[in-house]
């Protein structure tokens, strides 16, 4: 705190200006009742500016500064303001006392000196004027020092050892304060200190002897009070405390503090702001007002006595803060896809205490915050002077595109179509940017793509482009076919079919001449399609013929029948050669198959001969031959080709065998052993099988001469 002693000239309070009283004024401004000289308040926070100050102080010294301060001289006193001494609790001084507190801070302690008259003296006052106004009062403290032993603290023990308080009006001759000497009123004990306000209370007031000092009041801190007696209103007039007999240095010792002289006053407080020539306030506490400016104010209180013109002012610096709290560098809307993260920052400087309103609240300069609505986040900071501050913004939360998918499918080899919606860009894994696609694609393959909206959010969808087999064909095998024939061709695997005949049917009939390909398209449920090719071979038809040797043969006897016009042959003999051996017993007809072949497939067509048979087994046997002559050779006569197990006998009349044979080309030459047998009648017997039957023949034959 400041105080300021002014001699400024004030216009409006010159009443008495030609002839000013040094006054010494107390001002004490405060902010909410608290002394400062400074005071730090937040942009648009109550400052509250009191004051309290008194101009009726002609004296008012506490002697804080360790001085005598202003309107004091000293005379072979030499104070000292270390505080020496205090004795407290004790009777004896013996060690020492240390530590000595006064009234209030540090006083003024007198008796160090090798001195024998002491003496504190004012200045001069000029006190005319307040004698009609009530007079005026000296208020101060003291205490005598109360250590029997020789040291700072001893006491005043002789009864002309006291302390008097004097005045002067012409500088030389000095006389006690009138009236009784009024020792202070209150309790005697040892703990003091002792307080009287007794107005004329007396010029001198009078030590005690050894042993009493521990319970006098005059040897503890005591407040005492005396008027100014009326012959010392004058202009010149001086006051002093003086000690006039001491025992020498060291000895004697006593104090004083906070010495007031007072006279009527008629004060007059002004308040203004250096800064805002605007504001000015005429009282001792302006009322509480808002600072809605920051900077630094000079708020100055000026305490006039409108009686002697003379002022005081001090001032309080009032520093407006108006801390700088800025989030993401002054940014107030910021833009976020839903389910993404930002940083929110603070770019004030010097702030703590962060507090931001997130659930739960993050308590740091910085936050990460992923909304799912729009919010609007307040940051709270203080800076060193405790001065909150706000700052907001708004995250605006954009919805992410909802993406719409068509999956695409293609047949093999063909191109699928991918498409998406629900943005305005769009990024597909193959790097095209449009909504669809065409791909071909040889598997099923997924594309990603990333999809934005205008606003700049982005997500992520999968599109399948599927790949469709082509139909697996099935078809007729390759066939062969006799000419003449239908085949029927059969496909099947699809729902549609195309023939290369026009036809649109899963079956076809068909009845080519020659080798022929016929194709068949075939389409299946997911519109892919395919075709396969069938042949179709044909077989030219045999034109068989049977060639044979004669129309006719004898029972018995083998002829030779021949197939022409095939490949193979089948007769109904169930012999498979062209040619082929018979020998039938009646007449008969003969059948061949005659074929031609492929791929495992016959063609047939048959032809027909008849075979006549005659029995040519016609046998005669004559019954008479002459050896001698013209038949030579006796045998039966025919055709006996056929003949099987032929036995031709000859028996005398004996029965005799006289000739055999199993030739029947063979005959009896009517010899027996090389000699013509007689003449006369033999036997003969003929057996053989004529192929189905038993041919049998006994009969006699005569040789004739």
């Amino acid at each position: 705190m400041r105080k300021i002693k002014l001699a400024l000239f004030i216009g409006i309070l010159l009443l008495f200006s030609t002839k000013t009283a040094k006054s010494q004024f107390i001002l004490t401004v405060m902010v909410d009742t608290i002394p400062t000289d400074t005071v730090h308040r937040c942009i648009n926070k109550i400052l509250d500016l009191n004051s309290v100050g008194s101009a009726n102080f002609l004296m008012n010294n506490g002697f804080n500064n360790l001085d005598l301060g202003v309107g004091w001289s000293s005379t072979a006193a030499n104070p000292v303001f270390t505080n020496p001494c205090q004795c407290v609790s004790t009777t004896n001084c013996a060690t020492g006392c240390s530590g000595a507190v006064g009234p209030n801070g540090a006083f003024a302690w007198v008796g160090t000196t090798n001195s024998v008259a002491r003496t504190l003296v004012t200045q001069s006052y000029n006190l005319n004027t307040f004698q009609l106004m009530g007079g005026c009062k000296v208020k101060w403290w003291m205490m005598y020092g109360k250590c029997p032993d020789q040291g700072t603290c001893e006491n005043p023990d002789e009864p002309a050892e006291g302390v008097h308080l004097q005045y002067t009006i012409d500088g030389f001759i000095w006389t006690d304060f009138p009236g009784p000497n009024i020792n202070p009123i209150g309790n005697t004990s040892v703990a003091g200190p002792f307080i009287t306000t007794t107005n004329g209370s007396g010029g001198f007031w009078t030590p005690v002897t050894d042993g009493q000092q521990f319970s006098h009041p005059l040897y503890h801190w005591n407040l005492f009070q005396s008027n100014i007696p009326s012959i010392a209103y004058t202009n010149n007039t001086k006051f002093r405390f003086a000690q006039l007999q001491s025992s020498t240095q060291g000895w004697d010792a006593w104090g004083i503090d906070e010495v007031e002289i007072t006279c009527p006053t008629n004060p007059y407080f002004e308040w203004k702001c250096l800064e805002i020539p605007s504001w000015s306030y005429s009282g001792i506490n302006p009322p509480p007002f808002v600072c809605t400016q920051a900077g630094t104010f000079h708020y100055v209180a000026t305490l006039v006595d409108l009686n002697t013109g003379n002022f005081i002012s001090d001032t309080i610096v009032a520093i407006v803060h108006n801390p700088s709290l800025d989030i993401n560098a002054g940014t107030s809307n910021l833009a976020l896809c839903l389910g993404d993260s930002t940083i929110l920052y603070s770019n004030g400087f010097g702030l703590s205490n962060y507090n931001w309103n997130t659930t739960p609240i993050v308590y740091n300069d910085s936050v990460v915050v992923s909304p799912i609505v729009s919010t609007t986040y307040v940051l709270t900071a203080q800076d060193m002077y405790n001065c909150i501050i706000h700052d907001t913004i708004s995250v605006i939360v954009n919805p992410k595109p909802v993406i719409t998918i068509t999956n695409g499918s293609a047949c093999e080899g063909d191109t699928a179509i991918l498409s998406a919606s629900g943005g305005y860009y769009y990024q597909w894994s193959n790097g095209d940017t449009t909504a669809s696609i065409a791909v071909g694609i040889t598997t099923t393959t997924t594309y990603q793509v990333t999809v934005t909206t205008l606003l700049g959010c982005s997500d992520t969808a999968s599109a399948t482009a599927s790949i469709n087999p082509k139909p697996i064909i099935q078809l007729t095998d390759n066939t062969t076919i006799c000419i003449g024939d239908n085949a029927t061709l059969t496909a099947g695997g699809g729902t549609i079919y195309l023939w290369s005949t026009g036809a649109t049917t899963p079956s076809i009939s068909v009845n080519p001449t020659s080798l022929t390909s016929y194709t068949v398209a075939v389409t299946d449920a997911n519109g892919c399609f395919d075709s396969k090719s069938v042949d179709v071979d044909v077989i030219t038809l045999p034109v068989p013929m049977i060639t044979q040797e004669v129309d006719t043969i004898c029972k018995g006897t083998s002829t030779t029948l021949t197939a022409s016009g095939g490949t193979t042959y089948l007769w109904t003999t169930g012999e498979t050669a062209s040619s082929i051996l018979i020998s039938p017993y009646v007449t008969s007809v003969y059948s061949v198959t005659a074929s031609n072949s492929l791929n495992n497939v016959v063609c047939s067509a048959n032809a027909s001969t008849q075979m006549n048979v005659r029995n040519c087994n016609m046998i005669y046997i004559p019954n008479s031959f002459s050896p001698y002559g013209y038949n030579t050779v006796f045998k039966p006569l025919g055709e006996i080709k056929s003949a099987k197990n032929y036995s031709f006998q000859i028996f005398n009349r004996w029965g005799q065998l006289i000739y055999e044979t199993n030739d029947p080309e063979q005959g009896w030459d009517g010899k027996l052993n090389g000699e013509y047998v007689p003449h006369g009648a033999y036997i003969y017997y003929l057996n053989f099988d004529n192929v189905d039957e038993k041919y049998e023949k006994v009969g006699t034959v005569t040789i004739l001469l």
